[in-house]
């Protein structure tokens, strides 16, 4: 629209531009003339008698009035006049008129020109017998049919911009910015209005639109089949996700199935002797009791241990207040029987106030027996002798840490970067899922919590799970 304008406008510039100068170059031909004709009445007017004269005069447009003054300044005859004078007027008239035959007199008796007025001294015998004066109409510069011209081209150049304006807002424009605006609902991945199409419009914005609102409807069609291929295979991929997860979950329960029967076989031994020995009737009445006591105490540590397993038995989500070092501590006592088979010390450390937090209990005790049984394996693979896991809780104004200890193999930076990656492992093939860190992660997460590992290859790895304190 910009360039049109300025089209228009050169256009328009051009023309008045071109008007102007053959104005101009008319009124410079009338000015030439003009003087050529005052010229020629200065050389003519003192040869003709007066009556001549002033029928010449009369019909010249360019003379406005005349005048003859006698040379003893008492005769004096106002011919052509420019309009009606008062007594004093034609009193200063004629003052005029000798003053300027007097300055004439003075040059030899010259026709003497004075701006618009001319006085031609009439010579006889080296005398004056007669001024003749003569008034000029002021030059004035014809202008008034280039106005005209000039007003009818800026009407019509306004008139035709105004209507190239209306068409190209009409017919390219507005259909321009509609195929805009549909682009612009197309990239917020809106494919349900399309871009409107003007009746009987055939030009080639239309077809544009038209164009544009095919690619639309085939780019919707796609939208609608990709999501529901992606609806299929994310249902797919969290379907063998929770598959994945409850087969870690229970591979880490069998690697705690030996620990378990230790428990329970230990106790349990000792009980079956104690039962063959009661059968015995000669057995003394103290030795008896001694029996069914240990009896009763292998009973209760049966007992217990089950109501540890029992702890970890998957159950329905339920969030709830609950104190994060008692679950920690249940969970190391799951993990204590590993811990002592493999000759590790177990430590640890927890404010006397507890770290109340809001959460599921048993998914934490997950997370915790996780970090415990990956502590216990850093340092078996460490393969020196003994080895410590220490586990440690801080309570703050508003968050909680559980920190989870070991002096074991460590991990080098790049392995701690990819330490939550689903399936990774730093375990030799078939002794690690790749689940564990990707669980524990999981889950501290949508606990809103983090987790944090800090590792030094050789030297230990420390695994920190921030959860927000419960108040």
């Amino acid at each position: 629209m910009a360039a049109t304008l300025f089209v228009h406008l050169s256009v328009l510039l051009a023309v008045m531009v071109a008007v102007f100068l053959d104005a101009r170059a008319a009124n410079e031909r009338q000015r030439r003339s003009r003087a050529m004709e005052e010229k020629l009445i200065m050389e003519w007017a003192s040869r003709v008698d007066f009556s001549r004269l002033e029928g010449f005069c009369r019909d010249a447009e360019f003379v406005e009035e005349t005048a003859v003054l006698s040379p003893e300044t008492t005769g004096f005859t106002l011919g052509k006049r420019s309009r009606a004078r008062s007594p004093e007027e034609m009193q200063a008239l004629r003052t005029e008129v000798a003053a300027m035959a007097a300055r004439a007199g003075a040059r030899g008796g010259r026709p003497l020109k004075e701006g618009d007025a001319l006085l031609i001294p009439v010579m006889e015998r080296d005398r004056i017998v007669e001024s003749r004066f003569l008034r000029f109409r002021p030059e004035e510069v014809e202008f008034g049919a280039l106005r005209t011209v000039y007003v009818v081209l800026i009407l019509g150049a306004a008139a035709s911009m105004a209507v190239t304006v209306l068409a190209l807002r009409f017919w390219i424009l507005q259909p321009l910015d509609e195929v805009a605006a549909g682009a612009a609902r197309v990239g917020r991945g809106d494919f349900t209005a399309p871009v409107p199409v003007h009746e009987g419009a055939r030009d080639e914005i239309a077809e544009v639109a038209a164009a544009f609102n095919g690619m639309m409807a085939e780019l919707g069609a796609y939208r609608k089949d990709l999501e529901a291929q992606v609806g299929k295979s994310v249902g797919k991929a969290r379907a063998a996700e929770q598959s994945l997860v409850t087969a870690q979950r229970l591979a880490a329960m069998g690697t705690l199935a030996a620990g378990i029967a230790h428990d329970i076989n230990n106790p349990l031994g000792g009980m079956i002797n104690a039962v063959r020995a009661l059968r015995r009737d000669d057995l003394p009445p103290g030795k008896r009791e001694e029996y069914l006591a240990l009896v009763e105490e292998g009973l209760e540590r049966v007992g217990q241990t089950v109501q540890k397993v029992l702890q970890f038995t998957p159950h329905r989500v339920a969030p709830q207040p609950f104190d994060l070092s008692a679950v920690a501590g249940r969970a190391l006592d799951l993990a204590r029987h590993r811990f002592e088979k493999a000759g590790i010390r177990a430590e640890a450390e927890m404010p006397e106030a507890g770290l109340p937090v809001f959460g599921d209990p048993w998914e934490i005790q997950q997370v915790v027996l996780n970090l415990l049984v990956n502590a216990a394996d850093a340092v078996v693979e460490k393969g020196k002798g003994g080895g410590a896991v220490r586990v440690r809780g801080v309570a703050g104004p508003s968050e909680v840490r559980l920190l989870v200890e070991d002096d074991g193999v460590g991990m080098t930076e790049e392995q701690v970067a990819r330490a939550f990656d689903l399936f990774y492992t730093t375990k030799e093939v078939g002794e690690g899922t790749g689940l564990g860190l990707s669980m524990v992660h999981s889950t501290i997460e949508s606990h809103g919590g983090r987790v944090e590992i800090r590792s030094r290859k050789g030297e230990g790895t420390t695994v920190e799970v921030v959860l927000p304190a419960y108040r």
